[in-house]
């Protein structure tokens, strides 16, 4: 790695295609996405009243099968684009980052404006760029915040919902409950599972991690 082998591009290319799939599997049955990119996805088709889901499959099943065959046919349109214009790609990283960053600064601009036809959104466009650029300095992931503003408002609805059903038994229908249970567990040792890591790895290495 890192000396031009063929292999080594291909294996990390190869693993990199491959996390595509199994994020929109679970981004399609379950609604929830695997990475940033099926987020922005899951925003794009809540937007448009397509609730990702086992609902998608039955309410929407045309809709669902099309995004499936059309994940397919990409990765076909890849290897043609990948073998026949490859050599001509390349020269796409000779541009200078400043004329790339400048494109793409006025494309979204023009992008969020054309939204709403609102000045209000390009200067919300721009504060949500300098808070990515906090985040990447300080090395804050971006998934985890996507995922909060797209399925926010989901899991308040649903779990006011939740609350109503449940009557006099309250917030402790969440504990009572086995699939619930089993999904709070699972959800805290997600939370915590990352953090013990960390500490394992620091002993290891003799490094002391702040909490």
């Amino acid at each position: 790695y890192g000396k031009g082998s063929i292999e080594g591009l291909a294996a990390t290319c190869t693993a990199n295609n491959g996390v595509i799939g199994g994020a929109l599997t679970t981004m399609l049955t379950l609604g929830l996405p695997g990475d940033s990119v099926t987020a922005i996805l899951l925003g794009s088709l809540i937007m448009y009243g397509l609730q990702p889901g086992p609902l998608l499959f039955r309410d929407h099943a045309d809709m669902a099968y099309v995004i499936i065959a059309l994940m397919v046919l990409a990765y076909v349109a890849i290897l043609i684009v990948g073998l026949g214009a490859s050599r001509v790609l390349v020269r796409a990283f000779m541009v200078r980052k400043e004329v790339v960053w400048t494109a793409v600064l006025i494309l979204s601009t023009v992008g969020s404006y054309a939204i709403n036809n609102n000045p209000l959104d390009v200067w919300f466009m721009f504060f949500a760029g300098i808070l990515g650029l906090v985040f990447r300095q300080y090395g804050y992931p971006l998934g985890p915040l996507v995922l909060a503003l797209l399925l926010g408002s989901m899991a308040e609805s649903n779990f006011r919902r939740a609350l109503t059903a449940a009557g006099d038994a309250g917030a402790w229908v969440f504990v009572t409950r086995p699939i619930s249970l089993i999904l709070l567990i699972l959800a805290a040792l997600s939370l915590v599972a990352p953090i013990i890591q960390q500490r394992r790895k620091a002993r290891q290495g003799g490094v002391t991690v702040q909490p």
